[in-house]
């Protein structure tokens, strides 16, 4: 007998991979809006529970359409889920400057690092640590504690070694593949001394009219996290679903930490990129000088045909 031929489009949208999907933005929606009972059991479903304490990382677009506004709804079915006793963190960033004493003061604004931040910062109740360029925010019975001496002297990602303490979780909704990979990766880059390991390192930081702040450990690039992705599979220590219509991933920051730490010692280059014009991981990192030369040459030589 024979088959029926299938549409092109159906069998192009089969062969694609769910982080594909993820990545196009074309994972289908279970709804045609979302309420906060729906984004909440979403949540539920990555192992989110009363008492819990929750480092997010979002790509809110991701999450689609949403009764009200989108970074609120995720907000507060963040906080129906875990209740008066737990704790919801977000990294309010502002972006570092290479020499920044050469550079005008940077005006306030809104934190660089995207609209949940900027929400749960005007969130009542919101605490946000001192550090000048990589501070936290956080909201719940667990606030104080995780931003507690993350100021100009400690480290960017000081509070995580916080999180840990508390049996946090990591949650990255949204943001899989465009901004992969958990911030213990940069914790166990700094307890490994490799944060440090930069050409950029103490000379990087941010002029604001109060003075001038600087850096002596510079997280740098993250798109290569992804690369460990595997290795938490492997572990059975991820947790994965949807929330709204993005794909989510979970675990436990001693779960990553336990995972991360023996991989990172092992093979230092391991959570660097590969792309060949990134200036951290190709022309940076001192534990990576074997891209050096082909990195700045490329890299004279750009900025030579654009003065000729």
């Amino acid at each position: 007998m024979a088959h029926a031929r299938q549409p092109a489009s159906a069998g192009r949208l089969r062969q694609r991979t769910l982080p594909e999907l993820c990545r196009e933005g074309m994972l289908p929606s279970m709804a045609g809006r979302y309420g906060i009972d729906d984004l909440a059991r979403g949540l539920t479903g990555l192992g989110l529970s009363v008492g819990g304490h929750v480092l997010m990382r979002a790509s809110l677009t991701r999450v689609g359409a949403v009764d009200g506004n989108r970074a609120q709804a995720v907000i507060q079915a963040t906080l129906d889920v875990i209740g008066e006793t737990g704790t919801l963190a977000a990294l309010a960033f502002r972006p570092m400057v290479p020499f920044p004493s050469r550079r005008p003061p940077t005006p306030p604004g809104p934190f660089s690092s995207g609209g949940l931040a900027n929400a749960l910062a005007a969130w009542p109740g919101a605490m946000l640590s001192e550090h000048p360029c990589c501070a936290w925010v956080a909201v719940g019975a667990g606030a104080s504690r995780i931003i507690a001496g993350h100021d100009s002297q400690a480290a960017c990602f000081h509070p995580v070694a916080t999180l840990l303490d508390m049996d946090g979780t990591l949650v990255n909704l949204g943001n899989v593949l465009d901004s992969p990979g958990f911030s213990t990766v940069h914790h166990v880059q700094h307890e490994l001394g490799l944060s440090s390991r930069n050409l950029l390192a103490g000379h990087i930081g941010l002029r604001t009219e109060a003075g001038i702040f600087i850096s002596r450990d510079f997280p740098g690039c993250s798109m290569g996290f992804a690369k460990l992705y595997g290795a938490y599979v492997t572990a059975g220590i991820l947790r994965a679903g949807q929330v709204g219509d993005a794909y989510a991933v979970a675990a436990k920051a001693s779960d990553l930490v336990a995972v991360e730490r023996p991989l990172i010692a092992a093979a230092p280059r391991l959570p660097l990129c590969d792309n060949p014009n990134c200036m951290h991981c190709r022309g940076l990192v001192t534990y990576n000088k074997r891209d050096w030369p082909a990195f700045w040459t490329k890299w004279v030589w750009r900025r030579l045909r654009r003065a000729l």
